[in-house]
C-alpha cells in the first residue's frame, strides 16, 4: 500500500488529479448477458465492415491472412486448419 501512495505522490507533481482519474483504466468482467451482447454488437460491426470492402480489399485481407497461416506453418512445422 505504501508502494501505491508513493505512485500516486509523484505522479502527483506532474499531473492533475483529473488527469490521472481519466488516465486509470478500471477491468470489470461484464456478466454473460452483457458479454453476449458484446460479442452480438462486435459481430454485427465486423460483418458490416466486411460486407464494405471492395473486392480489391477483400483480395488483399485473403493474402495477408494467407500470408500469416504460412508463416505459422513454417514456425511450427505442423499443419492445423
Amino acid at each position: 500500500m505504501k508502494n501505491r501512495e508513493e505512485l500516486y505522490q509523484k505522479l502527483k507533481k506532474t499531473y492533475t488529479d483529473e488527469e490521472l482519474a481519466d488516465s486509470f483504466l478500471f477491468s470489470l468482467e461484464p456478466s454473460k448477458k452483457e458479454a453476449k451482447a458484446i460479442r452480438s454488437e462486435f459481430l454485427a460491426l465486423r460483418l458490416a465492415a466486411k460486407n464494405a470492402m471492395t473486392e480489391s480489399e477483400r483480395i488483399a485481407s485473403d493474402l495477408f491472412a494467407f500470408k500469416l497461416r504460412l508463416r505459422r506453418y513454417f514456425e511450427v512445422n505442423e499443419y492445423n486448419p
